[in-house]
């Protein structure tokens, strides 16, 4: 089964719409927040999983961040 993408782009849906959709989308808003960046949002969302226990390698994984470690990513193949 084939797995979409949450937030799929309007004219291709094979691809994620891309960063400057939501960067557009924001400034369109205008809702009092100053060069706000819908990239902090990761941070935010990554920092709430963490104070409710869910752990690290959870987090790094859901933010698909690489492994920083040479030998470790030699040895994850997922």
């Amino acid at each position: 089964m084939a797995v979409g993408y949450v937030f799929p782009s309007l004219c291709r849906r094979s691809v994620p719409f891309a960063d400057v959709t939501l960067n557009h989308l924001f400034k369109r808003l205008d809702f009092g927040v100053d060069d706000f960046a819908p990239h902090g949002l990761r941070a935010t969302g990554a920092t709430l999983l963490r104070e409710h226990g869910f752990s690290r390698d959870v987090v790094e994984l859901l933010l698909a961040h690489k492994e920083r470690n040479p030998t470790t990513a030699a040895h994850h193949h997922h």
